[in-house]
C-alpha cells in the first residue's frame, strides 16, 4: 500500500517544489484502490493535467506529472515510433505502450487528500 501521508496535496506540493524546471514526477500506483479517484484528484490539484497509464488487468497504473507542461500525445507517439525498432527485441510494442497514455483529469468530483 502507499502510506497516506505520501498521497496528500501537501506532500505532492513538496515533490513539485523539488523538481527542476522541466522536471517530471513518476509514481507507481493502483487502479483497484478505493483511493483511486481521490489520489487522481490530488495529483491534478497539484500538477494540473497528468498522464495516467493503466497497466492492463494487473491493477497497476503509472502517474506521470510535470512541474511545467507535459509533452503532447503527438510527441509521445512520434518518439515511440522512433524507438520502436529498439524496443521490439525486448517484447515492447510501441503502439500498445502509447495506447496506455491518457490525460487526466477525466472528471470526477472527489475531494483531494490533505494532511
Amino acid at each position: 500500500y502507499i502510506p497516506a501521508h505520501l498521497l496528500t496535496v501537501e506532500f505532492l506540493e513538496e515533490v513539485r517544489g523539488l523538481l527542476s524546471p522541466g522536471g517530471v514526477a513518476v509514481a507507481n500506483s493502483f487502479t483497484r484502490s478505493r483511493m483511486y479517484e481521490r489520489e487522481s484528484v490530488t495529483y491534478a490539484t497539484v500538477f494540473g493535467r497528468f498522464y495516467n497509464l493503466r497497466a492492463g488487468l494487473e491493477g497497476n497504473r503509472v502517474i506521470i506529472a510535470a512541474k511545467d507542461t507535459l509533452p503532447g500525445l503527438d510527441v509521445i507517439e512520434r518518439n515511440a515510433q522512433a524507438l520502436a525498432p529498439r524496443l521490439e527485441p525486448f517484447g515492447i510494442d510501441a503502439q500498445t505502450a502509447v495506447a496506455r497514455f491518457e490525460l487526466w483529469p477525466d472528471g470526477g468530483d472527489a475531494e483531494p487528500l490533505r494532511d
